[in-house]
């Protein structure tokens, strides 16, 4: 995602121009990052999402789909169960990340034509960069990347307990009682 963004981060860049213009940047540029992004995270959410729910008990290949690649061909397509319902949820997050992160470039752009415009000749190259960065970064793009993994692997672990042995309010959690269990874990633990 990072290395998306950075390629998105500089075809900003060059579509604004010296001295810059927001209005140069056209609405087939958001729309094409759009859709980049929707693609990575549909790839990138499956694999998460398919690799915690058989970590946690669910199963892809069964006696009705042996192989991996009858599998896989379940998980890509539109049938009744678990699998497909992982493919659906992926392509709903992935593409609810897509629209929000390109909405919300677009709303962090939009201060910068009026700022831009009242500066006119001192705007420099450099503040051009900071606030491409400030949309298109590695910070912005790994807070997002964090969060979607996070979702991927807490909803598909779930998921596989859930429809294999299932929860119980007699769960108990084991933590290592060291000091570096995150403050989630450590008044779960047992």
């Amino acid at each position: 995602i990072a290395r998306l963004a950075s390629k998105q981060r500089k075809e900003l860049e060059s579509l604004l121009g010296y001295p810059p213009n927001v209005n140069s940047v056209p609405e087939s540029f958001w729309e094409k990052n759009k859709e980049e992004i929707e693609s990575a995270m549909l790839l990138l959410l499956l694999l998460i999402s398919s690799t915690s729910y058989v970590q946690h008990g669910g199963q892809l290949v069964t006696p009705e789909e042996p192989t991996f690649d009858q599998a896989i061909a379940k998980l890509l397509g539109v049938e009744a169960g678990p699998p497909s319902a992982l493919v659906q949820w992926s392509r709903q997050v992935s593409a609810d990340t897509a629209s929000g992160f390109i909405d919300h470039s677009k709303e962090m752009l939009r201060p910068a034509g009026e700022e831009w415009r009242v500066a006119a000749g001192d705007v420099t190259k450099g503040d051009i960069r900071n606030r491409s960065l400030s949309i298109f970064g590695p910070d912005r793009a790994a807070r997002i990347a964090t969060t979607e993994t996070t979702r991927a692997q807490h909803q598909w672990s779930e998921y596989g307990i859930t429809t294999t042995v299932g929860l119980s309010d007699e769960d108990r959690w084991f933590t290592s009682g060291l000091p570096n269990v995150c403050p989630v874990c450590e008044p779960l633990h047992d």
